[in-house]
This record gives structure tokens, sequence and C-alpha cells, in this order.
């Protein structure tokens, strides 16, 4: 079963993809500026490439975890996903995502974009939450 994790944003959408297991989340790519069409048909090639099962979307709550303009844009978008991809799109709470990765990387060089990363910290928590690998 692999996963594709979507950080989806005005400006930039990272992505990442589980293994196989599914056990471990690498960020794949970062995409900026593409419209919804042309984003799914992105994500379309990479479900077809890499046999891509589920997509998973973080879901931008505040820190409240009440809705946020952001909520409700990614919410439209999770809606349209689910009509024009082949596979289930699931969302997760994506509250604190950038800022884990930034924590990981504090006082070292990082990416000027976030976004993969995002997406690979969101992906490792929906496999944490949803799959016994044993570690």
């Amino acid at each position: 079963m692999r996963l594709l994790g979507i950080d989806y944003g005005d400006k930039y959408t990272g992505l990442a993809i589980s293994d196989a297991k599914p056990s471990l989340a690498v960020a794949k790519d970062i995409v900026y500026g593409k419209t919804r069409q042309d984003l799914s048909k992105y994500m379309q090639e990479i479900i077809t490439q890499e046999g891509i099962d589920v997509v998973v979307v973080g879901m931008p709550l505040g820190l409240d975890g009440q809705p946020t303009q952001q909520t409700k844009k990614t919410a439209k978008f999770v809606e349209w996903l689910r009509t024009v991809l082949s596979v289930p799109v699931e969302v997760m709470d994506e509250r604190m995502t950038t800022g884990a990765f930034r924590a990981e990387h504090k006082g070292s060089a990082r990416p000027q974009r976030d976004d993969a990363q995002a997406a690979r910290i969101l992906l490792q928590n929906y496999i944490d939450r949803h799959y016994d690998n044993h570690r």
C-alpha cells in the first residue's frame, strides 16, 4: 500500500510518498503555481507511476483547532480531488507539521521552502497512526 501526502497551499503544494509497507514517508516534490487541473493531472501521473493507493491531504486548522480561511480552501480542494483522482482521498490534521520540520532543522541549513518536508511529516504521522509497523 503506497500513500501520497499533500501539503496544499495557494502558491506551493508539497508532496511526499511512502514506501510499499507503508512505514516510511519521503519528500517527493514542491509544485509551484499550477492550476487545480494541472495539479490534479500531475498527481494522477504520480499515482500511476508510483502505484499510489491512497492520497492523504493535510487539513490546516488553527492552533486552537478551529477552521481558518486556508481550512476552507483546502476542504474545497479535497472535495474536488475526490471527484477527479482514481484513488481514495483522506484528510488529516496538519497542525504543527511545518513547525516540526523547522524544529528538526533548528540551527542547521534547511531548504528555503518547507512544503515537501511538511508533507513528509504529515504522511509519516498518518503512517504512524494508521499502520502497525512494529518498529
